[in-house]
C-alpha cells in the first residue's frame, strides 16, 4: 500500500512541478506589462513598441492553449492512475482514494476562484 501511495504522490508532485513550469511562462496576458518591459529594456521606439503588442498577444494566446492542454493531459493521467489503483485496493482504501480525489477537485476549484478574483481585481478577462 505504501508503494501505491508513494506512486500516487509522485504522479501528483510531478504534475505540480510541470504546472509550475508552465505557470512561469503563462504570466503574460493581453494587458501584460511584458510589452512595456520590453520597450523599456530594449529602448524601443514608439513604433516598435506598437509592433511588439500584437506579438505579445499572439504569444499569450498560444501559451494559454498550451496550459489548457497540459491541464487536460495531467487530469487524464491522474484519472488513469485512479482506475489502475481501484482493483488493488480494499473497499476502505478505495473510499480513502475517493476522498483524496474529491479534496483534490475542491482544492483545484478554490485555486481557480482565486485566479478569477485576481484577474477581476486587475481588470482582466476571466474566461478560464
Amino acid at each position: 500500500m505504501a508503494i501505491l501511495v508513494g506512486f500516487a504522490l509522485g504522479v501528483f508532485v510531478a504534475g505540480r512541478f510541470l504546472q509550475a513550469q508552465v505557470n512561469e511562462v503563462v504570466g503574460l496576458d493581453e494587458n501584460s506589462s511584458l510589452p512595456r518591459k520590453l520597450a523599456e529594456t530594449l529602448q524601443l521606439s514608439p513604433q516598435q513598441a506598437e509592433q511588439v503588442k500584437p506579438l505579445a498577444k499572439t504569444h499569450h494566446k498560444a501559451v494559454r492553449q498550451m496550459r489548457r492542454t497540459f491541464i487536460q493531459q495531467r487530469e487524464a493521467r491522474f484519472d488513469s492512475l485512479m482506475l489502475q489503483l481501484q482493483p488493488i485496493l480494499t473497499e476502505t482504501q478505495q473510499q480513502k482514494l475517493n476522498n483524496f480525489k474529491q479534496q483534490r477537485i475542491e482544492k483545484r476549484l478554490q485555486q481557480q476562484e482565486k485566479v478569477k478574483a485576481r484577474r477581476l481585481k486587475r481588470g482582466l478577462p476571466v474566461d478560464e
